[in-house]
């Protein structure tokens, strides 16, 4: 079957980020999805992981539009953060490891998360930070504890395209850094750009 160009942009303006995802596991299952260093993700697996975190998330409290913050390195979890926030219609802070304690308060603050992933090594810094306590979960063993014994279904979520799924951060030239809401649309086209 095969779309004009104004069906493709009306298909396109109704998908999300979890809905593409889900895509493509379906159609590629077993297909490398993500790799980093010697580990190798398939789309299944990823999508599995990203399914457990989904629900890792609800079980903390979070619900649709609320906000998870993550603070790591580029690293495959972070893929599976977005994912799984994808999935359960929450949005993700990105938060730049790089910013000074008064810098990353502000944005900590900013966006209020209900719950803070975080890589081991940052540990230190958000101990020192003053901000209200947050839940949060680090990347390793706690986290992989928390994956494994979640469940690994779909998340039932129905997400908006114009739902927001990511806040960006600008880099704060003129002052303290200003959080930007990135929807799933906006994601995806740029993306396709």
């Amino acid at each position: 079957m095969t779309h004009s160009a104004t069906e493709l942009v009306s298909l396109a303006s109704k998908a999300t980020v979890a809905g593409l995802f889900s895509q493509q596991v379906a159609t590629f299952p077993m297909r490398v999805a993500l790799v980093e260093g010697s580990r190798q993700l398939t789309y299944s697996e990823l999508d599995d992981r990203a399914n457990r975190l989904a629900h890792v998330l609800l079980s903390c409290g979070l619900r649709p539009g609320a906000r998870v913050a993550i603070l790591a390195r580029n690293c495959a979890e972070y893929l599976e953060v977005e994912l799984a926030a994808a999935k359960a219609g929450v949005i993700v802070a990105a938060l730049n490891w790089r910013l000074g304690d008064r810098e990353l308060t502000h944005c900590i603050d900013l966006v209020a998360p209900e719950l803070i992933i975080l890589a081991a090594e940052f540990s230190g810094t958000l101990q020192r930070l003053p901000i209200q306590t947050v839940e949060k979960i680090t990347l390793g063993d706690v986290y992989e504890i928390c994956l494994a014994e979640a469940s690994a279904s779909p998340i039932a979520e129905k997400i908006d395209p114009e739902a927001g799924l990511m806040i960006l951060y600008t880099s704060g030239t003129t002052g303290l850094p200003k959080g930007a809401l990135i929807s799933h649309r906006a994601l995806i086209a740029r993306a396709m750009a």
